[in-house]
């Protein structure tokens, strides 16, 4: 009685049991993983992601610049001169909002009286 040759899927390699079968299937996933490596690239796709990074670092830098002086608080008197600038969050900023607070509250306290 001849026995029926067992092929691994997708290939025409005979294999006898279930192990050989596994090893035979996952070097041919190897082999084709080999093949379908990313092609390589040319100096001028190189020169050109180049330019595109530095471009993208350019725009950061100057939405970073921007970005702070977003930050800036000034205070001007009536004729635009300027009085006092400080950054967000620091110390003469804390303050002008203290006294701007008190202010509104004392306002608030004659008024209701």
């Amino acid at each position: 009685m001849k026995k029926k040759k067992r092929l691994v899927p997708g290939t025409k390699i005979p294999y006898e049991n279930w192990i050989q079968g596994w090893l035979v299937t996952n070097q041919e996933k190897r082999k084709m993983n080999k093949e379908h490596k990313l092609p390589k690239v040319g100096l001028d796709a190189f020169n050109d992601l180049a330019k595109s990074h530095d471009a993208h670092v350019k725009e950061v830098e100057r939405l970073q610049e921007e970005l702070g002086e977003l930050k800036k608080l000034k205070l001007v008197d009536e004729y635009g001169e300027l009085l006092l600038e400080c950054k967000l969050g620091d110390e003469h900023h804390r303050l002008i909002l203290e006294v701007g607070l008190n202010t509104i509250l004392e306002k608030f306290m004659k008024d209701k009286e």
